[in-house]
């Protein structure tokens, strides 16, 4: 069957590995010489650890890559790598909401303003606030949580001021914002950068960020990112807000901003790829992410929306004829 026919008449994805194994992908097409299938099977063995495998493809890993297959892989050889390099879905939100809470909480509550100078951050009780309480409870010790908010002030520092509820309405969808454009650049930049294949180190390292989603992209347990390593990169978007010329409340409260953007991203991928459309604008983007996967892996780089894909012309042409009938 044709393509958008056979996109939204699989469910599942899984008899598009099949429906569209004939239609070359980009890399496929621009290449002079296209080893066959049997030569790059010869290479590798998609039955063993594809580890220390995947860079003895040199220059024809970018085509490898792209013909996807169905099913799952092992990536290590041993079993506590194995596991670790895989993820469920519903790890994501569970790691993740802790971590959103406590960089928005923080910037409200972890301050060095006076205390009276934040009193309506406080929760009152009868409708007041005595002095006495205020004078009580010592900064960092704010907020709703009690000791809870004391060790939550003891991980971060504190800031010069806080954020208000009011501030936070646009903060925080501010820092969703700013996630849509890390996640497009992410995808696009770094997730697809051309890789020659003479270097095995960064052969190798490609494939475990991306390459190996590109290959199985039905792997239920490789879809959403590992917490370790998304860990590292939380930590440097922080670091890289903390750089803008806002203060350090604001800079928390724009991070935690983009960690909910993260998590709807990684949760929505997921969807694309197993869950079931309800709506039309799903059904919209999860056209566009098979079109990416099995038509054309150079359009289509927004995952949980096609913001960044307009201005920068990289939505997938079959796409916006689509849009234009």
């Amino acid at each position: 069957p044709s393509f958008p026919r056979c996109a939204r008449e699989c469910e599942r994805h899984v008899c598009l590995s099949v429906c569209l194994t004939q239609r070359p992908t980009m890399a496929t097409a621009k290449t002079d010489q296209v080893p066959s299938r049997e030569e790059l099977n010869s290479l590798v063995d998609t039955k063993k650890a594809l580890f220390w495998q995947v860079h003895k493809l040199g220059r024809h890993y970018d085509v490898w890559t792209h013909r996807p297959l169905a099913g799952t892989f092992r990536l290590f050889e041993w079993d506590f790598m194995e596991v670790l390099s895989k993820t469920h879905w519903w790890v994501i939100p569970l790691y993740w909401t802790p971590v959103i809470i406590s960089l928005i909480l923080s910037g409200s509550y972890c301050t060095n303003t006076p205390a009276a100078a934040t009193a309506h951050l406080l929760p009152s009780i009868n409708g007041t606030i005595q002095s006495e309480t205020l004078a009580a409870r010592s900064l960092p010790s704010r907020g709703p949580f009690g000791l809870g908010t004391d060790l939550l002030c003891s991980i971060y520092p504190p800031t010069e001021q806080a954020n208000t509820p009011e501030s936070l309405l646009y903060i925080l969808p501010l820092g969703m914002l700013i996630w849509t454009l890390v996640e497009y650049t992410l995808h696009r930049f770094v997730f697809h950068m051309a890789i020659s294949g003479e270097s095995a180190v960064l052969t190798t390292f490609h494939f475990m960020i991306h390459g190996l989603h590109h290959k199985f992209p039905m792997d239920p347990m490789r879809l959403v990112f590992p917490p370790v390593p998304g860990s590292a990169i939380a930590y440097l978007l922080h670091s890289l807000m903390c750089l803008l010329p806002v203060a350090r409340n604001v800079a928390r409260g724009l991070t935690g901003g983009m960690m909910i953007g993260y998590v709807v991203y990684d949760l929505m991928h997921y969807y694309l790829h197993h869950g079931k459309v309800v709506t039309t604008y799903l059904a919209d983007l999860k056209d566009a992410h098979v079109a990416h996967h099995y038509r054309d892996h150079s359009k289509g780089f927004g995952i949980s929306s096609k913001l960044w894909d307009v201005p920068f012309n990289t939505l997938d042409t079959n796409d916006l004829k689509r849009k234009s009938t």
